[in-house]
């Protein structure tokens, strides 16, 4: 599976088999093929931005079932 490969070192502190059950597996693929798309149509940041949505409220269980990334509460900082 190509999304083993570019996301290997993240998948290795995840539960796939929770991943799969809970159906962000396949909301995750879809991610990585509509970034691939945009990317090869010019590295539009803002087009890459737009998938946003996709990934907004998927929950990533960890290994070790603590989830702390799922808990934080994430904020945008932005510097001039």
């Amino acid at each position: 599976m190509v999304i083993n490969k570019v996301l290997s070192r993240q998948f290795s502190a995840v539960n796939q088999q929770t991943l799969k059950q809970t159906g962000s597996l396949e909301k995750l693929v879809e991610f990585v093929q509509e970034s691939f798309k945009v990317f090869w149509q010019g590295k539009d940041l803002s087009a890459i931005k737009s998938l946003d949505y996709m990934t907004k409220n998927l929950t990533i269980p960890s290994r070790s079932g603590r989830n702390f990334c799922n808990k934080l509460s994430v904020s945008y900082l932005f510097f001039h």
